[in-house]
């Protein structure tokens, strides 16, 4: 199990220190052939560099977030099996917070707001809380699916080349797993998507 863990991460530090070795060579002789393509290449070698890095930033987080959402999930599927009382108030609120940072659900909490009691127990609130604001997540996603898959076909029937359909399917796909995840508060990058 070490050394499966090790692989990973070895072979991505062995292939960006070669990759690092040769891009610095290849841009010191274009700089010894003419200063100015030197200067060119390793501009637009430091952009690819400094993206990149930021997209590995931004999936690193969105990891993190996601794993915490199973963390979540993990806690209120127990509360669900035990008969408790106080435990899910905070774990709900919570789990709001984050998905109103990427979707708007004022309308939805405040359903749910209204339909929560002081005398429910964390059973309750969480089969309120599925039935008002996870149910209305439910709901604007079953739009955003059917939107991508219409626009998909759509495109698909304009096109005449199998590998555009695949290409314009492929694309069509990854924004509306990009929509969805946003939709739940996990907003996942490229390098995230690939990796689930």
């Amino acid at each position: 199990p070490l050394l499966k863990k090790l692989f990973w991460p070895s072979l991505s530090t062995f292939v960006i220190i070669a990759a690092g070795y040769e891009a610095t060579s290849f841009i010191t002789n274009l700089y010894n052939q003419h200063w100015l393509l030197g200067i060119a290449v390793g501009f637009l070698g430091g952009l690819i560099v400094i993206s990149g890095t930021y997209s590995l930033y931004k999936g690193w987080r969105s990891r993190t977030r996601l794993k915490k959402r199973q963390r979540q999930q993990e806690a209120i599927s127990g509360l669900l099996e035990v008969s408790s009382y106080g435990q899910a108030n905070s774990l709900l609120a919570e789990v709001s917070e984050e998905i109103s940072k990427t979707a708007n659900i004022e309308k939805l909490q405040q359903d749910y707001d209204n339909r929560k009691q002081q005398i429910h127990n964390d059973q309750e609130l969480i089969q309120i809380y599925s039935s008002t604001i996870l149910k209305g997540l439910d709901s604007a996603a079953i739009e955003v699916v059917t939107k991508h898959a219409t626009e998909a076909a759509a495109m698909v029937a304009l096109s005449p080349l199998a590998a555009v359909d695949m290409a314009l399917v492929a694309w069509r796909s990854s924004k509306m797993i990009q929509q969805l995840s946003a939709l739940y508060g996990c907003p996942q990058t490229a390098l995230g998507r690939f990796e689930m």
